[in-house]
Formats: C-alpha cells, structure tokens, sequence
C-alpha cells in the first residue's frame, strides 16, 4: 500500500474509531503571524480516559525522512503541539524512520 497524508490522517482516525474523540486537523497553535505563530498540529485528538479525565495526543505526520530529518533541526517546531498534548507521536509509512532516531519526547505509528 502507498501511504499519503490522506492515508496516514484516516489511519489516525481509524486509531481513533472505538473512543469519544473530538479529533480536529490542522489545528493551529497560537495566534498571530509572526515568530513561528502559523504552526499546526497535523492532527490532534482528544479522547477521555476513564483513569485520566481527557487524554490529548498530537500527531505529525511525516511522508519522506527529508521532512523528518529538517524537523530535528528545530526543536521548537513540535512545542507547541507537545505544549497542548499528553502524547505526540510521528507517523509514517511502515520503515521510513528508525525506532532510534525518534526523540524520547515522541512515539512513531507506523499503520499497516
């Protein structure tokens, strides 16, 4: 199977499918138009747990390892989504990145 953007966010969902989420995409984290304002979240979802009240997760998606590889380069590009989520995870086609290069802030879904 060929994995896109559209892929991988209906992946996301179907991650999603058993729970009450409120799954939202390219939701913006701040305000404004300058100094790294127009960042989004892929997509956020936010589900409640029964042991946790609400459990928030952020998802990057990532299609080549160029895109992932500039984004380890800016720390601060995931801030935001990591600053509104209890977990963040990369998602990818199955294979593209190594267990070893992900940060240990972040978790990588690789849908099948």
């Amino acid at each position: 199977m060929i994995f896109d953007t559209k892929e991988l966010k209906r992946a996301i969902r179907h991650r999603h499918r058993d729970t009450r989420a409120v799954i939202i995409e390219e939701l913006r984290t701040a305000c404004g138009f300058m100094n790294g304002s127009e960042r989004y979240i892929d997509v956020w979802a936010i589900e409640p747990s029964a042991s946790k009240g609400c459990l928030a997760s952020s998802y990057e998606i990532k299609i080549s390892r160029a895109d992932f590889l500039r984004d380890l380069k800016q720390p601060l590009k995931q801030r935001g989504a990591r600053l509104f989520s209890d977990q963040f995870w990369f998602v990818t086609p199955p294979g593209l990145l190594k267990a070893e290069e992900i940060p240990d802030w972040a978790g990588l879904l690789e849908p099948s």
